[in-house]
C-alpha cells in the first residue's frame, strides 16, 4: 500500500519511513508512516490494516487513553469500544 502512495505522492526526500509495524511501541501501536507532497503541502500518511486502526483509536494505544487524568482508563475504553461495537453492527444490518 505505501508503494502505491508514494507513486501517487512523492515522499519527502531527507525524511525516513517510520516502521512501528516490524518495530511497534511500547503501547502496542503499529503503523507506517511516511511524509509525502501533496502539491505544494507536505502530510504525514499512515498506513494501517483495520485491526491496526482500531487499537490505535480504541485500544491501549489510543491517545485520549493515555492522556486521561485518571489512573485506570479502562472504563472509558470499555464504553467506548462498545459503541463502536454497535456502530458496527447497525451499519451491518442496513
Amino acid at each position: 500500500a505505501l508503494e502505491v502512495v508514494h507513486r501517487v505522492y512523492p515522499p519527502l526526500l531527507g525524511r525516513r519511513i517510520k516502521d512501528y509495524v516490524a518495530c511497534p511501541k511500547q503501547n502496542g501501536y503499529q503503523s507506517l508512516h511516511s511524509s509525502v507532497r501533496l502539491g505544494s503541502l507536505r502530510s504525514e500518511i499512515q498506513v494501517r490494516t483495520t485491526e491496526m486502526h482500531r487499537f490505535a483509536e480504541f485500544g491501549k494505544a489510543s491517545h485520549w487513553l493515555y492522556k486521561s487524568e485518571e489512573s485506570d482508563g479502562l472504563d472509558d475504553w470499555l464504553a467506548a469500544a462498545e459503541r463502536s461495537r454497535r456502530r458496527h453492527q447497525q451499519k451491518g444490518s442496513q
